[in-house]
């Protein structure tokens, strides 16, 4: 059984060479990624003010972390951003541009899991998403999900975890619509973890693994 390329994280690999799929060389170097079935549980945010956004994400330009960068910086948060070596000049440029910023904290790491307890929000300023595996990760990890991306995500967030979908726009404007959604989070948090709950319980990373290996051939 031969599988079609994807750009996949290390969890998805792992997973398809688990049910002996012949999977091509094309993972992230991100992984482990959490192979648990249960969900942390989810905490207010005891000060909007002081916070770490995180992320995990390719230096693509799909992913748009200078705007990543931007809205941290503008917000006066402090930013995590989990992402693989970089491979082109386009991607050391990236980098450079992230790495540059005070307020910004850039990990490579063979353990993103890891990274994700360090965040109080997950934050993707991607424009697209194919599944949103990192969204459903931070999910599981019992952080609140904020997301630009105007596919993947969107499908799985109704319900409470709507908060999290924010209109794409500039810097400010986004900062401003950040933090409507953490007011909006604080008061709604059990809601939110019994949603998240079962949207990952129908949509977990291992449903996204079969999902890929359903529709590859």
């Amino acid at each position: 059984m031969k599988i079609a390329v994807h750009p996949v994280s290390r969890f998805v690999a792992d997973y398809g060479r688990s049910v002996g799929v012949d999977w091509p060389q094309c993972i992230l170097p991100l992984g482990p990624r959490p192979k648990k079935s249960e969900i942390a549980s989810f905490k207010s945010i005891p000060n909007s003010e002081n916070i770490t956004i995180g992320t995990i994400a390719r230096l693509d330009p799909i992913k748009r972390l200078e705007l990543f960068r931007d809205v941290v910086t503008m917000g006066k948060w402090n930013g995590i951003v989990v992402c693989p070596e970089p491979q082109t000049s386009a991607e050391m440029a990236v980098l450079q541009s992230l790495t540059e910023s005070e307020n910004i904290e850039v990990i490579h790491t063979a353990n993103a899991s890891n990274q994700i307890a360090k965040f109080d929000i997950f934050l993707s300023t991607s424009i697209s998403e194919s599944l949103g595996l990192s969204h459903l990760e931070a999910l599981q990890f019992g952080k609140p999900v904020l997301t630009t991306a105007l596919h993947g995500p969107p499908e799985f967030m109704s319900g409470p975890l709507q908060i999290g979908i924010l209109k794409d726009s500039d810097p400010a404007e986004l900062v401003k619509q950040i933090r409507t959604a953490i007011s909006a989070y604080q008061v709604t948090v059990a809601d939110y973890s019994r949603h998240a709950a079962r949207e990952l319980a129908a949509r977990g990373p291992h449903a996204c693994a079969m999902q890929i290996l359903g529709s590859s051939s």
